[in-house]
């Protein structure tokens, strides 16, 4: 049985255009708003373009060592945002997402299963903030989405 999870992490600029009305996970183009990719195979690897950062019992651990090297790399691909990037509140947000943990300091929760990977931007509220999805995926199938927004 092959099972990923399926990460994206993204940007809504400060300038961003609420005529969109709504961001798609997955869509920048459309949404307006800056992404990465990220998948974790058979909960061996994190996959972040060209990088691989082993996962370990760290994953579950907001203020731990594999979410900081995620941070450096995330930190790279969105160079040319000021806001920066909380390794605490990415490894937070995942052991949300993996019923690991349940504190949401500095998090709010956007998008559910039921939601189709969108959310609004109501009166730009969210401009300047990161936010972080998550999916799970078994056989081809899509499981348990849901993304929250870095505050």
């Amino acid at each position: 049985m092959t099972t990923s999870t399926n990460l994206v992490f993204g940007f809504i600029p400060e300038d961003w255009d609420p005529a969109r009305e709504r961001i798609s996970i997955g869509d920048e183009e459309s949404s307006g708003t800056k992404e990465v990719s990220m998948k974790i195979l058979e909960d061996e690897f994190l996959h972040i373009k060209t990088h691989k950062v082993p996962v370990d019992g760290g994953i579950y651990k907001p203020n731990s060592s594999f979410w900081k090297k995620v941070k450096i790399l995330l930190e790279h691909e969105f160079s040319d945002v000021k806001a920066r990037i909380s390794a605490t509140k990415l490894g937070r947000a995942y052991a949300i997402f993996t019923e690991e943990d349940d504190d949401w300091t500095g998090l709010e929760f956007v998008v559910g299963p039921v939601d189709g990977g969108e959310f609004r931007n109501d009166d730009c509220k969210y401009n300047g903030c990161y936010y972080f999805g998550y999916v799970y995926e078994e056989e081809g199938e899509y499981f348990e989405e849901r993304v929250v927004v870095f505050k």
